[in-house]
């Protein structure tokens, strides 16, 4: 358990990077970033990925057009010798063990021009048994004719050996061909933080907090009854009966507790598989070796609030893991812990309201949207005003005498249509209807969506229809909920979370009494969270909207969806 000052300063330390990291996100690009590292991959001209499989060293590279044009001599030449390339490929990675390994070109370049990106691929075969052992030696020298920006990761049969997956000088890998999870290079700094195959993750956000357990089918197998049929494969026809009894173990087993009493509601269940970038969900096609396929399961636990505690009793430990590191994030940052048989519940305490977060704090509220009466406002005065002065002008008419009134009326009845006339003129006093422009529209739209989405980002179903109805008519409520939600939040295998709305075209389609039907464009931007890994994404919206004032506020009661574009 962490004490209240650590986890303080803690949260300081993790505030200011967050802080940092904002900084930059608001006046760049987005880029990835490596999901345990941060190792910034999205500017790379070359990478070169090793991967020691079944029966040889399979090597892959992949070349950008800026690296392809580091081989023309002259610039203002326009074709390449593709074989070239292929000889480039060819001497890029030596690999040493106790038998010769010779590479061939098992797929060649098709780089014509100097505009051109290219995969090579270069395999190099094992003559004899699989070895306990390989020397890597990257050539330096070569890789950087390519340019200067590259990466070069390592896995065996698919799994990295290392988080980051990054090498950057000769290594000797030993290899653990009965658990590939567990090779691991010589040198003691190339070490993967999670020692084991089974990793965990707490999400803790105002309206929701979810718990994801990614493990591989090895370890489940030895937990809960799978029926494999075989003893180190999955095949593509189990691999959906798999996802249904993973996921239920998972769900039964899981033992985060809030201080809430709504039931965890399943989420999603993906097959996995860690990369350089981060942890991506996949569909497999073929036949998965039980060692290399790992699952991913994701559980909401549904809240008001944040609450003041949160505890994860875990179970799952077996003769090889003996811990399991557990990162939590949370407005304020994220920390890393572990749980172990001797100490199985990780603890997190909400010291919230001791730190200031800004993005909190400042976030916009969700709100009813009030139908702007300031102008009939103004016309219902101008009206009593009219009825008053008409009953004072007969009644001062009567009781004033004759040779007076016929000079003070003129006057009282000029400077009465001179007021009106002023009135009209500066566009205070209308007395037809206005109708709602395209300006006007812009920030109740705006502020509508803004509300549609934090309602669906609620994890109560009667929050999420009760916040709806601040913006949507209650006809509409229903059919929105059922058919929107998933497309207004769920991206690239991830549950998003908004951080800002903003109409970039709006069109007038027509207009019928107090009904209002808009074409509208709205970016929305935010932050995708799955498997460990967060980044900012950007969508860009389409679609139709109706609105109408329903008991004096703006609500859509028509909405029909055109489509979505990514754009980060």
């Amino acid at each position: 358990m962490f004490s209240k000052y650590l986890r303080l300063s803690r949260y300081k330390l993790f505030l200011t990077s967050i802080t940092v990291l904002q900084c930059f996100l608001l006046i760049s690009a987005p880029v990835k970033a490596d999901w345990n590292s941060g190792v910034t991959i999205e500017d790379i001209s070359t990478r070169i990925a090793i991967d020691i499989i079944d029966d040889g060293v399979q090597v892959s590279i992949d070349l950008k057009e800026s690296a392809v044009s580091q081989f023309f001599v002259d610039q203002a030449e326009e074709n390449i010798v593709s074989k070239e390339l292929d000889h480039f490929a060819l001497k890029l990675i030596n690999l040493q063990t106790t038998q010769l390994l010779k590479p061939t070109i098992k797929t060649a370049s098709t780089a014509t021009t100097k505009k051109s990106a290219t995969f090579i691929s270069v395999f190099f075969p094992f003559i004899e048994a699989q070895p306990k052992s390989i020397n890597i030696t990257p050539d330096f020298k070569s890789i950087e004719t390519a340019g200067q920006k590259y990466i070069i990761t390592v896995s065996h049969q698919g799994l990295p050996v290392i988080d980051h997956g990054v090498l950057t000088s000769a290594e000797t890998l030993q290899l653990n061909w009965q658990d590939p999870w567990y090779s691991h290079f010589n040198n003691p700094k190339l070490q993967r933080s999670h020692s084991d195959p089974l990793m965990a993750f707490l999400y803790i956000e105002p309206q929701q907090i979810k718990s994801e357990v990614v493990v591989r089918i090895k370890e489940v197998a030895r937990w809960a009854s799978l029926d494999l049929r075989d003893d180190s494969l999955i095949f593509p026809d189990e691999f959906a009966a798999i996802k249904q009894k993973v996921a239920q173990f998972l769900l039964a087993t899981n033992k985060v507790t809030t201080g809430s009493s709504a039931t965890p509601i399943l989420d999603r269940v993906d097959y996995i598989r860690m990369g350089a970038s981060d942890i991506q969900a996949y569909q497999p096609q073929q036949a998965q070796k039980q060692v290399a396929t790992l699952i991913g399961v994701s559980i909401i636990h549904p809240i008001s609030e944040i609450p003041a505690k949160i505890q994860w009793e875990w179970e799952l430990f077996n003769e090889n893991i003996q811990r399991v590191a557990i990162r939590a994030y949370d407005p304020a940052g994220l920390f890393d812990s572990y749980v172990t048989p001797k100490y199985p519940i990780f603890e997190w305490e909400n010291m919230l309201a001791d730190i200031d977060l800004p993005a909190l704090e400042n976030k916009p509220s969700v709100m009813a949207v009030k139908v702007d009466t300031t102008q009939s406002t103004h016309r219902n005065y101008a009206l009593l005003g009219l009825a008053g002065f008409i009953v004072f002008f007969i009644i001062s008419y009567r009781f004033t005498p004759r040779h007076i009134r016929k000079y003070s009326h003129l006057i009282l009845l000029l400077l009465a249509a001179a007021i009106i006339y002023g009135l009209v003129k500066t566009e205070k006093l209308s007395f037809k209807q206005s109708a709602l422009t395209e300006q006007q529209a812009e920030p109740i739209l705006n502020q509508l969506l803004w509300n549609v989405y934090q309602a669906f980002e609620a994890t109560e179903e009667v929050a999420t229809y009760d916040q709806l109805a601040y913006s949507i008519d209650g006809n509409l409520i229903e059919t929105l909920y059922l058919q929107n939600r998933e497309s207004f939040l769920s991206q690239d295998g991830g549950w998003s979370k908004t951080a800002s709305i903003k109409i970039q075209n709006i069109k007038l389609i027509s207009s019928d009494a107090d009904n209002y039907l808009f074409d509208c464009e709205w970016l929305v931007s935010g932050e995708v969270i799955h498997w460990g890994h967060q980044h900012r994404r950007d969508n860009v919206y389409h679609a139709t909207l109706e609105i109408s004032p329903i008991e004096g506020d703006w609500k859509i009661i028509a909405l029909e969806s055109i489509g979505q574009q990514r754009v980060d």
